[in-house]
C-alpha cells in the first residue's frame, strides 16, 4: 500500500557533509546505541519511486533512505537475517547531540499491542478508497 521514495548513497568526497554513526542494536536489552565516528561526505547515486506491492531484497552495505511518498499512507515491513556486522552505519545531515556515544531507550511491543496494531494493518487493507469495508479471504 503507497509508494515509497528510495535514494542510495556512497562515500565521496565530492558529495555533500553529512554526521556518521554507528548503531548498535540493543539485542535483548532496552537501548540502543549511536556511536559518533565524525564527520563524511556522501554522494546520492540513485533514486526511484518504488510501486506498492514491490519486494525487494538488500545487501547489509547498501546506504539508503527511503521515506512516504506524498498523497497517502504508506505500509512497509521488513524481515531481517542474523547480523553480519556488530553495527549499521547512520548517516544524519545534522549532528545527534548531545555527546560521541548516547543510548536511546526504546519500548519493546507487547502481544497484544502488536495484535492490536496488525490488524489495525489489515483493516486499512482492506478498506476500499469509498470507505467500505471488504472481508480478506
Amino acid at each position: 500500500m503507497g509508494s515509497l521514495n528510495w535514494e542510495e548513497y556512497v562515500l565521496s568526497d565530492s558529495g555533500e557533509q553529512v554526521y556518521q554513526y554507528h548503531y548498535r542494536s540493543p539485542g535483548g536489552g532496552d537501548a540502543f546505541s549511536l556511536e559518533s565516528v565524525g564527520a563524511v561526505r556522501a554522494q546520492r547515486v540513485f533514486e526511484t519511486t518504488l510501486p506498492p506491492g514491490l519486494s525487494y531484497r538488500l545487501q547489509h552495505g547498501v546506504l539508503h533512505r527511503v521515506t512516504g511518498c506524498a498523497g497517502g499512507p504508506s505500509i512497509t515491513a521488513f524481515l531481517q537475517g542474523p547480523a553480519v556486522t556488530s553495527f549499521t552505519t547512520v548517516l544524519k545531515p545534522t549532528p545527534f547531540s548531545p555527546g560521541p556515544m548516547d543510548l536511546v531507550g526504546i519500548q519493546r511491543l507487547t502481544v497484544p499491542d502488536l495484535t492490536t496494531r496488525l490488524d489495525l494493518v489489515r483493516t486499512v487493507l482492506h478498506t476500499p478508497a469509498n470507505g467500505a469495508t471488504t472481508t480478506a479471504r
